[in-house]
């Protein structure tokens, strides 16, 4: 365009736009752009390859292609503003497919839209201007209109569809900015991305607090619990294990519970957990005791694995086997918690709980297999061990599940005898919370442990409560023997 074509545009105000000279800042302070943008701002900072060449394709489409300008449409339909107030007056761009094309032949850089949008037509047009996946989106189709940006896609979803960039808002100011901020940081997070489990439904939902977090309960499917009896035995159970280390990391926690015909079992998530449990054992006393120590078991875990980690398991490789010597304090020790959970909570008697643990050094004592190896070795081999049983199983492995509950039991005893009964397994538990996951100097996760963190751990509580881990006032080993 001609000097005197953008003059005639500019009008009045021609001479002051045009004209007009900084005084406060010089122009060998700014960063101008250019056809080297890329190269010359962000090929030295940490951005990886992969990002270095999206934001080149961004900068290096369209009519300003090379230029170190941007011109992009950006449309938010559907959800985030209704499409008839947008495209009343346009009716044409009900399709959404005229979106992309509007950006195309308007000549600009990329087009930004909803996850929905852009999915629709990603084969046809992906390839041809680059996308800008929206990932968060506020919701005006309820009644009165929230104001909350709330995730709907993931980085993991952008990219397969062909994203070139991915785009989130955040009202900075509002009472929800704080808890956006962190949603849209973790979006980058893998680890974070594949342990959020999602259940879609519409569920009878428990609430109640632990420490002033709020938790939630989703049972789902039909089942024959008493629900308010069931909410009180878990908000129960939820604040015994929280006085372990005393220190509740989350914002929220989640239960989904299956209830399904047959079946058992948990996993643990870092802010939620799933639970099975069988549809009418609501009813059956030992069943439903059964089922509130998983709810322990499974809820420690938010301490006990989900953030005191072994090292090996965090950052994962998600390519190979991630292997640790410590799945014996990962889920034994656990195991031994959610079994003295039951006790401190006032579900079990203290002759139950010991004549729970006598059981657990019976049958471990009575395996052929307890003799074979260590249980830092049955740990390291439980991908081609414990998760691969055959016919000699018994006769040369054992569960680290199993004899991790002795082992919590031992040193929870021995700390208690050498301290005076001062000390306790509790103590070493919230002795790693404090140098471990809470040391934010090692990384945002803090750092993981190894079983020699975890022996010096037991040792130095041992010594605060005036007690010699060398002695076992009378226990009958010293500390190098574990």
């Amino acid at each position: 365009m001609a000097q005197s074509q953008i003059q005639s545009l500019l009008g009045s105000q021609a001479e002051f736009l045009l004209d007009h000279s900084c005084k406060t800042i010089d122009k060998s302070m700014i960063h101008a752009p250019g056809y080297d943008f890329v190269d010359r701002i962000f090929a030295q900072s940490n951005r990886n390859p992969q990002v270095l060449k999206s934001l080149q394709q961004l900068y290096g489409n369209g009519r300003l292609a090379n230029s170190g300008y941007l011109s992009i449409l950006p449309v938010d339909q559907g959800i985030e503003h209704s499409a008839g107030a947008s495209f009343a007056p346009n009716p044409m761009y009900f399709d959404s497919e005229n979106i992309i094309k509007l950006a195309i032949e308007g000549g600009c850089n990329a087009v930004a839209s909803t996850y929905g949008v852009l999915a629709m037509h990603a084969r046809k047009y992906a390839h041809r201007i680059p996308f800008i996946v929206k990932i968060n989106h506020n919701e005006f189709l309820s009644y009165p209109n929230k104001f909350d940006q709330i995730m709907f896609g993931s980085v993991d979803d952008a990219w397969n569809m062909g994203a070139t960039a991915v785009g989130a808002t955040i009202y900075f100011g509002s009472p929800e900015s704080g808890r956006q901020i962190i949603e849209v940081a973790q979006a980058f997070n893998f680890d974070d991305l594949v342990d959020a489990p999602v259940q879609l439904g519409n569920f009878p939902r428990l609430k109640f607090e632990v420490n002033g977090v709020p938790h939630e309960v989703a049972m789902v499917g039909r089942n024959n619990a008493d629900l308010e009896k069931l909410r009180d035995d878990m908000q129960l159970m939820c604040r015994t294990m929280a006085k372990v280390v005393n220190d509740h990391p989350c914002k929220r926690y989640t239960f989904i519970v299956q209830n399904v015909e047959n079946g058992g079992g948990g996993l643990e998530h870092k802010n939620s957990t799933v639970l099975m449990m069988n549809r009418w054992a609501y009813t059956d006393a030992a069943r439903y005791k059964g089922f509130l120590g998983l709810v322990a078991h499974e809820y420690f875990h938010l301490w006990n694995v989900k953030r005191i980690r072994p090292a090996e398991l965090g950052p994962f490789n998600y390519r190979q086997e991630n292997y640790t010597d410590l799945l014996w304090l990962a889920e034994g020790i656990t195991s031994y918690y959610d079994e003295i959970a039951l006790m401190r909570a006032g579900i079990a008697t203290r002759k139950e709980f010991l004549g729970t643990m006598a059981g657990y050094i019976n049958a471990h004592e009575n395996r052929m297999g307890a003799r074979v190896a260590t249980i830092s070795e049955m740990s390291h081999d439980a991908w081609i061990k414990e998760y691969r049983p055959n016919e000699n199983s018994k006769n040369s492995t054992y569960s680290y599940y199993s004899k991790g509950v002795v082992v919590g039991f031992l040193f929870d005893a021995w700390i208690a005898a050498s301290t005076n009964g001062s000390k306790h397994l509790d103590d070493v538990m919230q002795y790693l919370w404090r140098t471990h996951y809470k040391n934010k100097a090692m990384g945002e996760e803090g750092v993981g442990i190894t079983e020699k963190d975890f022996l010096n751990a037991v040792k130095t509580v041992i010594l605060s409560g005036n007690g010699n881990p060398d002695s076992g006032k009378g226990s009958g080993f010293t500390f190098d023997q574990f």
